[in-house]
């Protein structure tokens, strides 16, 4: 019996994901207790394999930033108004 071993089928450690992910080591353990990363268990050792990755960093993506002109506006701008200037600061005054 010959068993074919895939050697396309690459497996990150954790020190592999973090140095990946551009994070610390200790991130990568609180992250995947955190929000369940998907990950394989061999004994006593945690690996990554690039499905896994994909999913994680899926997981992590940031929305698309809102355009800066649909944005709510708050705070002292939003009571001024949009054409508040020095004549129109006068006339107010009068």
């Amino acid at each position: 019996m010959s068993t074919h071993i895939d050697r396309t089928y690459q497996l990150f450690t954790m020190n592999d994901l973090a140095s990946l992910l551009q994070i610390s080591r200790a991130t990568v353990y609180r992250l995947k207790d955190q929000q369940g990363w998907p990950h394989q268990v061999y004994g006593t050792r945690v690996r990554f394999s690039l499905e896994d990755v994909a999913a994680i960093q899926k997981m992590n993506q940031a929305p698309p930033r809102r355009d800066p002109s649909e944005a709510p506006r708050i705070g002292v701008a939003a009571k001024r108004g949009p054409h508040i200037g020095t004549r129109a600061k006068r006339a107010w005054q009068k």
